[in-house]
């Protein structure tokens, strides 16, 4: 009697559980599916205003600029490399897609990081070496003006780890420092 009185209730309580199921709102429903959600985005074509005959190359890195609103981007001089090429690989555009400045033409070989520091000063990083720059990263201050730059350019990757040789990418740190740098292989830069 126990034993059927246990398989009633359970019964009864699995049948209370299916109806539940069963009557959830179709909108909670589909909760599960991440695409059904209302896109609050969308593509504004040629937002970016280049000047004229400028295209776009492999765009490496974006940062969004101090003031909040104005966008940098790393690309490589308007195609696949910056090697033998006159093009300005750095560039921010103002809010509206006004381009505001462009440097960094003949310094670099292939753009391989940004990153803009709580100063504003812009970082960006040269994955290869040759024709006597590369693998090295440079700061810049807004304006364009070469401020820094750490490891020897055109240096081959076969010095030691803990040089600065084959810089990768920068990120931003908050914890401890206001030199806000530090490269893949964890070495803080002081500026």
């Amino acid at each position: 009697m126990r034993h059927r009185a246990g398989f009633m209730l359970s019964a009864a309580i699995l049948g209370v559980a299916a109806v539940a199921f069963f009557m959830i709102p179709g909108p909670l429903a589909k909760a599960d599916d991440p695409n059904s959600a209302p896109n609050p985005y969308h593509v504004v074509e040629h937002w970016a205003k280049l000047p004229q005959g400028r295209p776009w190359g492999q765009a490496i890195g974006l940062d969004i600029d101090r003031d909040g609103t104005s966008l940098w981007v790393f690309d490589r001089c308007g195609g696949t490399t910056c090697v033998g090429s006159n093009v300005a690989p750095i560039q921010k555009f103002d809010a509206s897609g006004r381009l505001v400045v462009s440097f960094g033409s003949g310094l670099i070989n292939w753009p391989h990081g940004l990153g803009v520091d709580g100063d504003g000063n812009v970082w960006v990083t040269d994955g290869k070496a040759g024709n006597g720059r590369g693998e090295t990263a440079i700061k810049f201050a807004p304006d364009g003006r070469v401020l820094m730059t750490l490891g020897t350019p055109a240096l081959p990757a076969t010095v030691p780890i803990s040089s600065t040789a084959r810089p990768t990418y920068w990120w931003r740190r908050t914890a401890t420092s206001s030199s806000p740098m530090a490269t893949a292989r964890v070495q803080t830069i002081a500026s």
